[in-house]
Order: structure tokens, then sequence, then C-alpha cells
């Protein structure tokens, strides 16, 4: 996440409608600021914080101020207890997403072979689409290395099935053509070994 948000951009992804500050403060007393970071991270990262590192100080300020509370509220916090998992739970129900299942990794995979992988090979673009993808579907994306190792499956299955079409589709011929670039004669490198 960046670490420099200009005040318009606070106000375009960090500011709290009424709905939400009402969300935070009659469920949430003690944790609202906790909960409303993570409410507005998840919406604008598609992922929750693991740590309070990795929110700009600005954005905290920014979002303490709109609930009324003191910075010091969010020292506390436990980001890894299950105070949290609780409070992810009803975020998720509250703006309709759900936790990923194994299925879902399946029909990524199968996604990323079939619609993407063909068009891009970058694995950055990749992984975008697949967090675009979990967008789409109403899914949190699961975590980054997981996610990079169903993006690089994925890419590697695909790569897989595209030489094996175009060994396929040589005749005996080329393939033999092909084979003697790899071969040394006469004591000479071998033509493809020079390049």
């Amino acid at each position: 996440m960046k670490q420099l948000w200009s005040p318009q951009e606070l106000d375009d992804y960090w500011l709290l409608s009424d709905a939400k500050i009402e969300f935070c403060t009659n469920v949430y007393s003690t944790s609202k600021l906790a909960v409303a970071l993570q409410l507005k991270f998840l919406e604008h990262e598609g992922r929750f914080p693991t740590r309070k590192g990795e929110i700009a100080a600005l954005v905290i300020k920014f979002v303490a101020r709109q609930l009324g509370v003191p910075l010091e509220s969010l020292d506390t916090y436990d980001w890894g207890g299950r105070s949290t998992c609780r409070h992810r739970a009803e975020i998720r129900t509250r703006i309709g997403i759900r936790k990923p299942t194994i299925d879902d990794a399946e029909r990524l995979k199968r996604y990323l072979i079939d619609k993407v992988a063909p068009l891009e090979t970058s694995r950055t673009a990749i992984g975008d689409a697949a967090l675009s993808w979990h967008r789409e579907q109403r899914i949190e994306p699961p975590t980054t290395a997981r996610l990079d190792r169903t993006v690089a499956s994925a890419l590697h299955e695909h790569e897989s099935a595209f030489f094996e079409r175009v060994s396929r589709s040589l005749s005996n011929e080329c393939k033999a053509a092909l084979d003697a670039l790899l071969v040394s004669r006469d004591e000479k490198p071998a033509p493809l070994t020079t390049l």
C-alpha cells in the first residue's frame, strides 16, 4: 500500500459513509478504528491487512478523525487474534463477499489457463487478472503466497500444453531437422549452441 495520499485521494478512497461509521461504532466500541481500517483496506486493496504497519499513517489519522477516536486505540488491537477473525467475518458479511474454497482455487486456475494465459505471459498481469476475478466473483483473495502459487501453476500448465500442441503439430522430418541443430559434428559446436 502506498504511504503518501493527497487530500483528494483520502476523500476518494478512505472516506467512511454514515452507514459504515454506524456499523463500526455500534458493533465495535473499543475496536472501531481497526474495524473501519480493515473494511476500507479490503475495499481498496482487495484483501485484509495483516498488521498495522501495512496501513499508511496518513490514512490511520484520516479514519480516526472521522470516527472521533484517538490513534492510540489501534495500539492494543491484536491483528491475528480471535476477535479479528470475528470482525473480518462480519465485514465479509457486510460487504457481501466470502472466503475462498478449494473449488474456487480450481475454478480460478482453469480461468487463468483458458482465458488469461493465452493472452498474457507476465506473472504480474496474470496475478492482477486473478485479483480482478476474485472481485468479480465476490470472493476474498487468498494470501499473496497462495495466489502466487496458483498463478505459477496455471502459467506452467498453460505453457506445457502449448509446447505439447506445437510438438504434435510438427512433422517427423521437422523434428529431426531441429534435433540436428543441437548435435555437434566434426568437433564443431552445434549450430544452436553458438547463439
